[in-house]
């Protein structure tokens, strides 16, 4: 097998290097009880790093509307959080960090077994080394607790991901892209632009993150359907990044309606394999 192999051969460079870690426990973490884990890390230190707002672009929109706000104190502390997480560093040390990274290469590879922190095995995730947080870079853990989030929440949609980043033609390092649209969350987070739908949800984490889902749907049916390659990458990530930040709400709206689609697609096929019947794909 492709990955035992790759496991293999990432265990005997580990212990050359005296580098394997692995954690106390093969569960597999899930995000809420990550998103708890990395809200309890000190944060704090990186409190002066951050830039929290940038509403320089409003124009006509704040003269006309006024400057968007979030009501609560605890809106801005989480608001804050979002971008400490970003600043904060993948702790090798650290094993339940090092538990949530392993859970998502579990999640996706859809194996029950761990793997070693360190190999070439992290590259059929997109990673581009053998360390995993190198590539977070400006994202820091809040990257990775995006990824962790579509992962499983949105399992079908990280399917459909996945599928087309493996593609012959196609393909694309599905970290590397999820990591370019946290950055773009953040900025639009920044921007104000998410403030009235936290206001009505009352979660930062959340809007920010069904917004990393949406924004990876909007690329890879734009990606698919205009024949994309590698090489267009950077002209795909300027296009729907200025299409994100002109309207972010119209791109989580239209996830949204995706999602109810694939809900009633996967009720009628489950009820045509009850009946014993078939279902066209969709």
């Amino acid at each position: 097998e492709v990955r035992q192999k790759e496991i293999e051969e990432a265990e005997k460079l580990g212990d050359r290097k005296g580098i394997i870690k692995k954690p106390n426990s093969n569960r597999s973490i899930r995000y809420v009880e990550a998103l708890s884990i990395l809200k309890s890390l000190d944060l704090q230190k990186h409190a002066k790093e951050i830039k929290t707002e940038d509403l320089s672009g409003g124009g006509l929109r704040f003269l006309f509307f006024g400057r968007p706000k979030l009501k609560t104190a605890e809106m801005k502390s989480e608001r804050d959080t979002v971008f400490l997480m970003a600043k904060e560093k993948l702790n090798h040390e650290d094993a339940k960090q090092v538990r949530i990274l392993l859970s998502l290469y579990m999640r996706i590879m859809g194996d029950s077994r761990s793997c070693p922190v360190f190999g070439s095995h992290w590259s059929s995730l997109g990673f581009q080394g053998n360390d995993p947080g190198t590539d977070l870079r400006d994202a820091g853990l809040f990257g990775l607790l995006q990824m962790c989030y579509m992962a499983e929440i949105h399992p079908d949609l990280t399917k459909r991901v996945m599928k087309l980043s493996r593609d012959s033609e196609q393909k694309f390092p599905f970290a590397v892209v999820s990591l370019n649209w946290t950055g773009t969350v953040m900025q639009v987070l920044r921007e104000g632009k998410l403030f009235h739908m936290i206001n009505k949800t009352k979660s930062v984490f959340e809007v920010c993150n069904l917004l990393h889902s949406a924004i990876y749907y909007t690329f890879i049916v734009k990606w698919k359907n205009e024949q994309r390659t590698i090489i267009h990458f950077g002209e795909v990530r300027r296009a729907v990044d200025k299409q994100v930040r002109a309207n972010p709400v119209d791109i989580i709206k239209k996830f949204e309606a995706y999602q109810e689609t694939m809900k009633v697609r996967n009720a009628a096929i489950a009820g045509a394999a009850a009946g014993g019947g078939e279902i066209s794909s969709m």
